[in-house]
């Protein structure tokens, strides 16, 4: 399992809400941010390769609007992704 927070600005500071990843592989439906960070990532889920991609539809079937790169899953402190290319 892993936490993921939203935030509706850039820079992580506006939180909009928090969640529970705990299935792979399945779209999770969230209210449009701009910013997020992943925290209490689970050991069995670390050094594994998984990472998160960001969609612009809530049904994860359309362009995907994170970068080239997907994020891996992190408990670093300072973990703020931004959720769009600028």
């Amino acid at each position: 399992m892993a936490w993921l927070t939203t935030f509706s600005d850039a820079g992580c500071g506006s939180r909009l809400q928090s969640f529970t990843i705990g299935n792979l592989n399945q779209c999770h439906a969230a209210s449009p941010f701009l910013s997020y960070t992943t925290s209490n990532v689970a050991q069995s889920f670390l050094n594994r390769g998984l990472c998160l991609q960001v969609w612009s539809t809530n049904n994860c079937q359309h362009s995907s609007i994170t970068q080239i790169e997907s994020v891996a899953l992190s408990n670093a402190g300072s973990n703020c992704h931004t959720a769009y290319s600028a």
